[in-house]
């Protein structure tokens, strides 16, 4: 049986290049309280700089451009799309040296983006011509890079990570515009 406040949380994603989401997980002693919680977020765009906000205690926050301090919008609309990166949040409660929990993760929405896009234009079902197994082949790939991407943050081999999301990237940016050099060969896999 836990006795002791334990923090921790889960990223969940919104299915938005506009915001993201943490739960609080944490079980909160009731002999303790829950004093001066505090959330930090650095993010890829102020890699040196944490963003302070409160959070609520075993709830859901929501941040976005605004939360991040990337913009100030009235609008929803309006709202910046989140940059794909290395992002790392922390709670924490007083005492904060005692009570904290941080987490690192690599966010590839915008990554996701693209990779949808190049899946869409595949159009295996209405047109024939449109399917290539070079695209498929190149398709592949950019999910097993993906797939390390967030293996290798895992393990915190940040550096590959960052590498593998190049990558992917520019295999994207191959398959979705430059589709006359792909259909002449110049964008074949290794």
């Amino acid at each position: 049986m836990i006795t002791s406040t334990k923090l921790s949380f889960t990223i969940f994603e919104t299915h938005s290049v506009k915001t993201f989401g943490l739960l609080d997980t944490s079980y909160y002693s009731p002999a303790q309280g829950f004093d001066g919680a505090v959330l930090q977020v650095v993010t890829p765009f102020n890699p040196g700089r944490a963003i302070e906000l409160n959070y609520a205690k075993n709830g859901p926050i929501i941040l976005n451009s605004n939360t991040l301090g990337i913009t100030n919008v009235a609008r929803n609309e309006d709202l910046a799309d989140l940059p794909d990166g290395i992002y790392t949040a922390k709670i924490s409660i007083c005492p904060y040296e005692q009570f904290w929990f941080e987490d690192t993760w690599f966010r590839t929405n915008l990554l996701e983006c693209q990779y949808h896009q190049a899946l869409l234009k595949l159009n295996v079902v209405e047109c024939e011509n449109c399917y290539n197994p070079e695209k498929l082949k190149v398709l592949n790939r950019v999910r097993l890079y993906m797939d390390s991407i967030k293996a290798n943050t895992s393990i915190d081999n940040y550096k590959e990570a960052q590498k593998l999301y190049e990558a992917s990237r520019k295999l994207l940016d191959k398959l979705l515009f430059c589709e006359e050099c792909f259909d002449k060969g110049y964008n074949r896999i290794p």
